[in-house]
């Protein structure tokens, strides 16, 4: 199979391939994740952790099997968490939106964008870096909502109090193009990925805008998966900090494995190394975040 002499595809997407008999898939498991994409594996990755990766993301969590009476079990459900390398970034879910029909598929959904608006609050958030369409424009839409129950889309008060500020930054190119799960993972070294980081880093060092920081995208995974471990590798966090990290997402149970092969790839490509592991990324960030 020509794909797999491409050293650094790990994941092939809308592509099914026939595996039971092939000699790169370890005996009794098959490649297909709880989200139907294909993983290759390469000799030197521990397949183990691939494994228990993808079965915990796999797993629907209901809402009572989170525990709620921690914050770990609040950061877990909302994919709410300090970015690696940082003092004053956050990562987290869209803070008062649902996509993807999530919403009347989980009844985890109601509360995890309360809680995303609750720890937000807490923490004082300043300024905003939305990687995903301006979702103001839903304000007033009518939600409907796992239980049955409907409310209508509303900004918290901590994000109005950013929009009034004009501190959020929603994140584009000078031609208008958003950020991608294509570009993020697959085209890194294209200018419209090097527009993206320039705007965010101008957004974050510019005095008019304090922090703490938020960003986001809509649930926190891959757009803001690959924009927080590079910016905590520019704020000086090892690999393995942002690597394991972007794993943490898999933990809200949704059905959509992320493997930190898939974070590798975009590093890689990036820097145009074979070998991102044992590099270390380090540009003191001025103490700003």
């Amino acid at each position: 199979m020509e794909i797999l002499d491409i050293q650094n595809i790990n994941f092939i997407f809308d592509q099914y391939i026939e595996t039971e008999d092939a000699s790169f898939v370890p005996e009794g498991y098959i490649f297909h994740t709880c989200d139907a994409n294909l993983i290759v594996i390469f000799q030197n990755e521990d397949i183990t952790d691939i494994i228990n990766e993808s079965n915990i993301a796999g797993t629907i969590k209901h809402l009572l099997d989170f525990d709620l009476t921690t914050r770990e079990g609040k950061e877990e459900i909302s994919n709410f968490r300090l970015v690696p390398g940082t003092k004053k970034l956050f990562r987290s879910f869209h803070p008062y939106y649902s996509t993807g029909k999530r919403n009347i598929n989980y009844d985890t959904e109601k509360t995890r964008i309360t809680l995303v608006q609750e720890l937000a609050t807490a923490e004082g958030f300043k300024s905003d870096i939305n990687l995903t369409e301006d979702c103001s424009k839903y304000v007033g839409m009518e939600m409907e909502w796992y239980d049955g129950t409907t409310s209508t889309v509303t900004i918290p008060k901590y994000y109005q109090d950013i929009m009034n500020a004009d501190s959020v930054c929603h994140v584009q190119s000078s031609s208008k193009i958003q950020p991608s799960y294509d570009y993020v993972y697959n085209k890194p070294r294209d200018p419209l990925f090097y527009e993206w980081i320039q705007m965010i880093v101008e957004f974050i060092i510019d005095d008019a805008h304090d922090a703490p920081f938020e960003i986001h995208c809509a649930i926190g995974t891959d757009r803001t998966g690959v924009f927080s471990a590079m910016l905590g590798a520019l704020c000086g966090a090892t690999w393995k900090e942002v690597s394991d990290d972007y794993q943490k997402t898999n933990r809200m149970c949704i059905k959509e494995y992320r493997s930190k092969a898939l974070l590798a790839q975009s590093f890689q490509r990036l820097l145009d190394v074979n070998d991102i592991k044992n590099l270390i990324i380090y540009k003191n960030f001025y103490g700003i975040i």
